[in-house]
């Protein structure tokens, strides 16, 4: 798994969260692994056969991680 990719999607996911979304999740209180994923993949196309790709592509549960990492969960 190459972090520096899923750290770089994961910035440009933070930048188009929009404040509707941010308040949703506030609001909910609870985030879906279903959530984070639709995120999360907002910032690079879909890797089949492992975690990243050379060219920023990540599979779900990398795009997961970006998503939570973009909402500053830990």
């Amino acid at each position: 798994m190459n972090i520096s990719v899923i750290d770089k999607n994961a910035a440009t996911v933070k930048e188009t969260l929009t404040e509707n979304e941010q308040k949703v999740i506030d609001r909910l209180g609870e985030v879906r692994l279903s959530d984070l994923i639709r995120i999360g993949s907002r910032g690079s196309d879909q890797k089949v056969g492992g975690w990243t790709g050379e060219f920023g592509e990540m599979c779900a549960l990398s795009s997961a991680l970006a998503g939570a990492k973009a909402y500053g969960l830990r």
